[in-house]
């Protein structure tokens, strides 16, 4: 059996001892070794916790050793391709091992994808996965939300249009992208019929249609609560049923859906106000299984806001204590709060995330 050398390791050595196993030292050797014992940790716990092997689009990976992550023997500022291993999974006196993706460092020992499952496996012990699925991926507080998550969790996320931004999410972040479309009752459960295993759920998606009160017509109000509430809903009706013991969900709603001011946004206020009752009704049956929560946002610096006037723009910046709109990366941190085992004991509550209002 392999095991991680966790002794101190000299950082200005060139060769490091990255793992322990009596007999075997030369790095070809070494390499065969750990494929092997990533194989079958990796199989193993992927048949446990998802009923199948999961694989990703690697080719080729190399497996190094450094101090800490901001060095690898003489080589500095090395970035993992991957950054679900991370220096807080290891104790800090003991090597710590990348996965790198440049091949002109001769310190690093090459081998085939496999060694990406070894560091997932080793990577288990020191933290706790979650499978997420968030809805709503590639822009504004979805894609922070990839983004953030993805360095220590399987991240799930859907997308509707745009393509180029989901196939940028899954090269870089290793997430996986699927397409949903929440009008369309047989898009929501196609989607659900292709997952399992669900530790979280974040409703994001949602669209706005801003226009004059007396131009807005029967079909823009319905295509708003259509997508935001009743797909929602059905959404989570579905993959509910799929969400592990002490999962949670959580629903992205709005100050909007609280405090009605607009009447150009009636349709979408609506579909927050009723996103509010989505949840309070789901926590109740889902109770005490699984957790269920709102963050309710004031105004983040989205797509979706930017094509309001900049004089509009002042006007609700003076209505703000802290004078400006929220970055989408200032809510993914409360969702990940959220989310966490961190958050445990918060179950049915609203939490209001508009930088105060006067």
């Amino acid at each position: 059996m392999l095991t991680i050398n966790k002794q101190y390791v000299n950082p200005e050595e060139k060769d490091f001892e990255i793992v322990e196993r009596k007999g075997v030292g030369h790095p070809d050797t070494l390499a065969d070794a750990l494929a092997e014992e990533i194989s079958r940790v990796y199989s193993k716990y992927c048949l446990e916790k998802f009923g199948a092997v999961l694989h990703h689009n690697i080719d080729k990976l190399y497996i190094g050793a450094g101090w800490n992550t901001n060095s690898f023997g003489s080589v500095k500022r090395i970035k993992p391709i991957n950054a679900i291993i991370h220096n807080k999974y290891f104790s800090k006196n003991s090597c710590n091992l990348f996965i790198l993706s440049h091949a002109k460092y001769n310190t690093l020992f090459k081998i085939s994808k496999l060694f990406y499952y070894l560091l997932f496996a080793i990577m288990l012990s020191g933290c706790d996965i979650m499978r997420i699925l968030i809805t709503g991926g590639t822009s504004g507080i979805g894609k922070s939300l990839v983004e953030l998550l993805a360095s220590n969790n399987e991240v799930i996320f859907t997308y509707k249009s745009n393509i180029k931004e989901k196939e940028r999410l899954e090269s870089k972040y290793l997430v996986s992208g699927y397409y949903l479309d929440l009008e369309d009752k047989d898009s929501i459960f196609n989607l659900v019929n292709k997952l399992d295993n669900i530790d979280v759920l974040i409703n994001n998606a949602a669209i706005a249609i801003d226009n004059d009160y007396n131009l807005k017509t029967y079909e823009e109000f319905k295509k708003v609560i259509d997508t935001n509430l009743i797909g929602t809903y059905y959404l989570t009706k579905l993959i509910s049923n799929k969400i592990n013991k002490d999962g949670s969900i959580v629903f992205i709603s709005s100050t909007n859906g609280i405090d009605t001011e607009y009447i150009e946004s009636i349709d979408y206020d609506a579909s927050k106000a009723g996103i509010i009752s989505l949840m309070h009704n789901f926590a109740n049956y889902l109770a005490p299984n699984i957790r269920v929560n709102i963050v309710a946002p004031g105004w983040v610096d989205t797509k979706m806001n930017e094509s309001i006037t900049k004089e509009f723009r002042k006007q609700e910046e003076d209505k703000i204590l802290l004078k400006r709109f929220a970055k989408p990366e200032e809510i993914a941190n409360v969702i990940k709060f959220l989310i966490s085992k961190d958050a445990s004991y918060i179950n049915k509550t609203i939490i209001r995330v508009d930088g105060g209002k006067k």
